[in-house]
């Protein structure tokens, strides 16, 4: 079993020049020990994996770099790229949980993951936190890097949230504790519970860990009010009651009548879904996390590859303007309805309404509202 050593006492170089105790002129003054583990640090880092965890990853370069402080390198993108020589792409596309945690994101919205203005300070979800109470690997994949690489290491779409299957393999995964990603690289005898998932070979669940595995190698954040319009128009298409609206079954209840029970309440921890899958279509509420709009993809659409190419197609490529919903709420203006109340019978925004009739009114400035 190999150990990452905690090494709560020390500092990684880039934070001792940064704090002024060492710098390169001075470095030849340090312990020759401590010099030495500096100078082999580089020539130590293992090569990353395809597919491997970032966090998982930071472990092995600490315990091969003589089990420096592995979490200031975490907080510090640029030394950390400087230490392991790879590029900001290769990180931020094959390593990281960016483009998935931010799948839907305000700020970010239409910029590529590895220009987010905050990249440097997102060491949350560009390191990828995983689950709260687990890690998860596939038995198959572990056996395979022990044969070929002598170690095993975390695969980042093992950790997504609803993934319950390796998709190589097609074996379910197993579990331990969330505690093995810092106090242990994978141990060679894995002592591991594999939980009953009866439901990880429904077909919409196969259906939703594409959609993740999408958004994962996302390249650009969406926005919300974009993927909300876009759903709520899918929605009303497959007869969805919407907020507002008095016929049709609430998304909620289509969810649980196709989804496994028991793997809605795993994933999404909530019996009852309507307090928090009915408001997805909703464009001026706060983002959901990615996993929930996820889900309202996988059972919308009859398939992963149309879902993502609905959600993420150019907002001016091919738009029916008569399926908007600004262009809805102009037609209830139009039949008597206050601007207001369009927007609450619409489910949507004042801004949905303003845009819809600057296109209409051929790019001249909106009407006042007031």
């Amino acid at each position: 079993m190999l150990w990452c050593g905690t090494g709560r006492g020390t500092r990684s170089l880039g934070e001792a020049i940064r704090a002024g105790s060492m710098s390169a002129r001075s470095m030849p003054s340090a312990p020759r020990t401590f010099r030495r583990r500096i100078e082999a640090m580089s020539a130590c880092v293992p090569a990353i994996q395809s597919e491997e965890l970032l966090s998982g990853y930071l472990c092995r370069v600490d315990a091969c770099s003589g089990r420096l402080e592995v979490k200031p390198t975490e907080r510090s993108f640029a030394d950390f790229l400087s230490t392991t020589k790879l590029d900001k792409d290769t990180i931020v596309y094959g390593h990281s949980g960016l483009p998935y945690a931010r799948f839907v994101n305000v700020a970010q919205a239409g910029k590529p993951a590895h220009l987010h203005s905050d990249l440097y300070l997102g060491q949350t979800t560009f390191a990828f936190r995983v689950q709260r109470d687990v890690m998860r690997l596939c038995r198959l994949c572990f056996t395979q890097d022990l044969e070929s690489l002598g170690f095993g290491y975390w695969r980042r779409p093992h950790q997504l949230a609803g993934i319950e299957l390796c998709a190589t393999h097609q074996t379910e995964l197993t579990e331990l504790p969330k505690s093995t990603l810092r106090r242990v690289l994978i141990p060679k005898t894995v002592e591991c519970r594999s939980p009953q998932q009866n439901a990880s070979r429904h077909p919409l669940v196969a259906r939703f860990a594409e959609l993740s595995t999408m958004a994962l190698r996302a390249s650009c954040a969406l926005h919300p009010e974009r993927i909300a319009d876009v759903l709520s128009n899918r929605a009303q298409q497959r007869g969805i009651r919407l907020k507002g609206q008095r016929s049709g079954p609430k998304f909620s209840e289509l969810v649980r009548d196709q989804m496994p029970a028991e793997w809605l309440v795993r994933h999404f921890g909530d019996t009852k879904p309507e307090k928090t899958m009915d408001g997805i279509f909703s464009a001026y509420i706060a983002p959901y996390r990615t996993a929930s709009y996820l889900l309202a993809m996988t059972v919308l659409w009859d398939s992963s590859e149309e879902a993502m190419a609905a959600c993420t197609a150019p907002q001016d490529a091919g738009v029916d303007l008569g399926s908007t919903v600004g262009m809805r709420m102009i037609n209830a203006v139009l039949a008597g309805a206050s601007v207001r109340a369009a927007c609450r019978q619409e489910n949507g925004r004042s801004s949905d309404f303003e845009s819809t009739l600057r296109l209409l009114l051929g790019g001249q400035p909106a009407l006042s509202l007031q």
